[in-house]
């Protein structure tokens, strides 16, 4: 039943952002703390693909709850169908609401799976756009992006700009590294519980 699963559902949207979050925001403030200080090309992008990645993840679990609703009042017309308590339900106004969930469900999966598809696109260019230099023209460090007309351009030299940048460097580097550790503990951790318990399982 959806009342059943919704929690669960959330529970599995709030660990994912959790997780995602460490990732994509240690390196959006490493990209912002690394001079020229600011919301630069790299910084940018790191926003960008945080911010959608947390969207489309929410449309889907939107979508897979709307679906959920939708299929277990369908199940249930089914199995009641030609009963009393069937034939006291159904009215235009609940049919329609019903009709109006599914409808909600597949609008919610197909945006969400395009954001998707376009987010994965974006940092793939992105990427592409490292390697060939351009993060390294004049427009993109500069702090643009942020502050507009009262962008600047910092002309420090690497020792300068990596003596500035090495705090956010350690602490964003570090929380991932320790993130991972953590996933890799826990997850091997309930494998071998799990083995111990029943042992068929694998």
């Amino acid at each position: 039943m959806p009342s059943k699963t919704g929690f669960r559902k959330a529970k599995a949207f709030f660990m994912a952002f959790v997780i995602q979050s460490i990732f994509g925001w240690s390196a959006f403030m490493i990209d912002y703390t690394t001079p020229t200080i600011g919301i630069g090309c790299r910084a940018f992008y790191c926003m960008v693909y945080s911010l959608t990645s947390t969207f489309s993840c929410l449309l889907l679990t939107v979508a897979s709850q709307f679906s959920d609703s939708w299929l277990s009042q369908f199940d249930w017309s089914l199995r009641n169908q030609g009963t009393e308590e069937y034939e006291g339900w159904e009215n235009p106004h609940e049919t329609k609401f019903s009709d109006t969930r599914g409808v909600m469900a597949v609008c919610c999966r197909v945006l969400g799976k395009t954001l998707a598809i376009l987010n994965a696109l974006f940092i793939v260019v992105a990427c592409f756009l490292e390697f060939a230099g351009v993060y390294e023209s004049c427009f993109c460090k500069s702090c643009y992006f942020g502050l507009r007309g009262r962008a600047f351009v910092s002309f420090l030299s690497t020792e300068q700009s990596a003596h500035i940048a090495r705090p956010f460097w350690y602490a964003g580097s570090g929380v991932a590294m320790l993130t991972v550790l953590l996933l890799c503990f826990g997850y091997f951790t309930k494998v071998h519980h799990d083995n111990k318990v029943n042992p068929s399982i694998y």
